[in-house]
């Protein structure tokens, strides 16, 4: 069997950075046996599963399936072309015409972890979101991700892969990818957000939606970076009594995103900065 004519990458194992993966590789027709292990996948690309369940199906366009074969189970678990699966379940519970088998190049005896390292590989090349490139690389246990999310575990918040208009938690972060920016000073920007915004016992859950976001931590990093030693504590207690409401903050960082006087990529820097000038003549207290 020709591989390049099946439109297939030189080997996997060769092409995933020095990711050593299992020997024996293998093409082959599969039943429609496929799971999806959402910890580390994107979600469902809309329009492909609709092209493929509707009137734009075409079998020739299919292309070949990419899966792991779970080692302790022996699931069959897809790297990618999800949401061309999806499709044809769609087809197949509407009695329309599939395949009755399926194309796809399986990499035997594989974990979690290597499977999350396959599906970075294969989707480098296409337009895949920030939050799903975390997701996938904090499965992998790779850097600075790993660190990220321990840090927002250790003060009580939680890493959200939003899309659409789904509800956050409320102690969920969103804009995730952002918190890449500052990892030496990300867990203090989350204590000083408990501090200042989550009430009698500094909680999680109590500080505002509009704040639990990449942006505003990334602000609050870059804030704390130009406060030098100063006690966090003492940084906390002048945003307190000098009554600064940082949700208005972050209102005027987005009226001038809105208003086009700056970009979208500026936030950080603007929420910093407007923090800054309403602590005015400095701290209260003394450098740690």
């Amino acid at each position: 069997m020709n591989m390049k004519s099946l439109g297939i990458r030189p080997s996997t194992e060769a092409l995933l950075r020095g990711v050593t993966l299992p020997d024996g590789q293998i093409m082959a027709l599969v039943d429609y046996e496929f799971r999806i292990d959402h910890s580390y996948q994107r979600p469902f690309a809309k329009q492909t599963v609709e092209n493929v369940s509707g009137n734009k199906y075409n079998p020739d366009a299919l292309g070949t399936f990419i899966a792991g074969r779970r080692r302790v189970t022996g699931y069959l678990y897809l790297v990618d072309g999800q949401s061309r699966f999806k499709g044809l379940q769609m087809r197949k519970d509407k009695g329309l015409s599939v395949p009755k088998k399926l194309l796809c190049l399986i990499t035997p005896n594989t974990t979690r972890r290597q499977e999350a390292r396959m599906f970075l590989y294969h989707n480098t090349a296409k337009e895949v979101q920030g939050n799903d490139k975390f997701r996938a690389r904090l499965v992998d246990k790779q850097q600075p991700e790993l660190s990220i999310d321990t840090a927002i575990k250790e003060e009580g918040f939680v890493l959200e892969y939003v899309t659409g208009r789904r509800r956050i938690e409320n102690n969920g972060i969103v804009t995730i990818g952002q918190l890449k920016k500052y990892p030496e000073v990300l867990q203090n920007a989350l204590q000083l957000l408990r501090m200042v915004c989550g009430g009698k016992g500094n909680k999680a859950e109590c500080v505002p939606e509009d704040l639990r976001n990449g942006y505003v931590i990334q602000g609050l990093a870059l804030f704390l970076l130009g406060q030098g030693s100063k006690e966090l504590a003492s940084i906390a207690k002048t945003i307190k009594l000098r009554t600064i409401d940082l949700p208005e903050g972050y209102k005027e960082v987005k009226r001038a995103i809105a208003e086009k006087s700056h970009f979208g990529k500026d936030r950080p820097k603007l929420f910093a900065d407007w923090l800054t000038r309403m602590c005015g003549n400095g701290i209260i207290g003394k450098a740690a």
